[in-house]
């Protein structure tokens, strides 16, 4: 039984006795963890998303939105929407958080959300409580120019839950 997954520690029961150490990766490269997160994260990726508005009487109802539809339907240039959601759901489940890089058109309208490898992503917090991420090289969501740049918080959108090892950075 893995009790934590700090890199280097001692993470299950009994490793002292047999001085065996386990890494993340050694723990993601398990059968039964990868096997667990990919049919999670398929199954839900399965799931329709629904756009819904809430009308005067408090009842939710399906919508349409010319903002918010067509990127929900496919979210960039690389993915569809399972894909999409496979990847957002094993995000979280792996790190505990999923960041989306927001690209808007000249309007500031939304017009794709790209995963980002939440190692690459670094929250920061200036002095005043505003939250920034250092984001660094990432291809496909077109962060090629530079080694690393700092955003605002309202450039991404995370996805927050605890953790599943200590050692991710979980709960903005």
């Amino acid at each position: 039984m893995v009790s934590h997954l700090a890199d280097g520690a001692r993470e299950f029961h009994g490793a002292w006795q047999s001085n065996t150490t386990a890494t993340t990766e050694t723990i993601l490269s398990y059968f039964a963890v990868y096997a667990c997160v990919t049919l999670i994260s398929s199954d839900i990726g399965k799931m329709r998303l629904k756009l819904v508005a809430q009308d005067a009487d408090g009842i939710w109802t399906e919508t349409e939105s010319p903002a918010f539809s067509p990127v929900l339907r496919r979210p960039n240039r690389y993915q569809n929407r399972i894909k999409f959601v496979e990847w957002w759901i094993m995000s979280k489940l792996l790190h505990g958080n999923t960041y989306a890089l927001k690209a808007r058109d000249a309007r500031g309208v939304v017009t794709a959300l790209y995963i980002l490898d939440p190692l690459r992503v670094t929250p920061l917090v200036a002095p005043d409580g505003s939250v920034f991420y250092e984001l660094k090289r990432d291809i496909l969501s077109g962060l090629t120019r530079m080694s690393s740049s700092s955003r605002p918080a309202r450039s991404s959108t995370t996805w927050a839950m605890r953790c599943i090892t200590r050692s991710s950075g979980c709960l903005l």
